[in-house]
């Protein structure tokens, strides 16, 4: 009987918490690294440290304690992130509304002036809350896709909904659009333009000066709703639904 036996790849990926941050680094040994480069994620606010595998682990926490100012300016700039429970707050349709478990809701989510109803246990809150805002994500700009397609006379052939993290819509050329589910968290202008945006791509897709004059014929304005989501956008990924 022959046994083969494998080298044990070591771990190199380790983390530490920063009681300056409340909040735990990421630090990567990676041979695809030339240098020590530290980063902070701006939809998700998660600290990175990569650096070369030829350098040790002591002298990695070395270069992140001597940017530790740097750091904090960064990451406390970008805001914390919010796991969402019950009593969390979240923004929902032009308004900031509270989780809140009911017993009386048998199923789904139910809204209520400030408030949002969802069934219990309240364990399982943060997956009642993400399927029902995915939902309801496609309940409010399915409608409101169709009738821009209408108005220049166009069909949209498929229209999916997902969390992506690089952009918040996408149009291919056989005319299938996606649209980023966490829209329904901004205000229902900028989830109105972002839809209006990729309509206008079933008529041209790329970025021309007549694809944006379409984007204003659709949605008059629609600068101000562009520069909303570039500044505020990456907040809306702050929000956990994961246990």
């Amino acid at each position: 009987m022959f046994f083969s036996l494998r080298k044990k790849v070591p771990n190199r990926y380790r983390e530490i918490y920063l009681k300056e941050l409340g909040a735990s680094v990421e630090l990567a040994s990676t041979d695809r690294a030339r240098r020590l480069t530290l980063s902070v994620s701006a939809t998700t606010g998660k600290v990175r440290l990569s650096f070369p595998s030829r350098t040790s682990y002591v002298e990695a926490e070395s270069f992140l304690y001597r940017h530790i100012d740097w750091l904090k300016k960064e990451f406390f700039k970008i805001g914390p992130t919010t796991r969402v429970k019950q009593g969390s707050l979240i923004p929902v349709e032009d308004r900031m509304r509270t989780i809140k478990v009911n017993p009386e809701v048998e199923s789904g989510m139910i809204f209520s002036n400030q408030l949002i109803m969802v069934a219990g246990p309240g364990s399982k809150v943060q997956q009642q809350v993400l399927k029902c805002l995915k939902g309801y994500a496609m309940e409010i700009l399915s409608p409101v896709v169709q009738s821009y397609a209408r108005e220049i006379n166009k069909e949209c052939m498929a229209l999916k909904f997902r969390d992506t993290k690089g952009r918040w819509g996408s149009c291919s050329s056989s005319g299938r659009i996606m649209l980023n589910w966490r829209l329904i968290m901004a205000p229902s202008s900028v989830a109105n333009y972002v839809a209006a945006h990729e309509v206008a791509h079933l008529a041209y897709l790329n970025h021309s000066q007549k694809f944006w004059n379409l984007v204003e014929t659709l949605y008059p304005n629609y600068k101000a709703q562009k520069a909303w989501l570039k500044a505020n956008g990456a907040a809306l990924h702050r929000y956990e639904f994961t246990e």
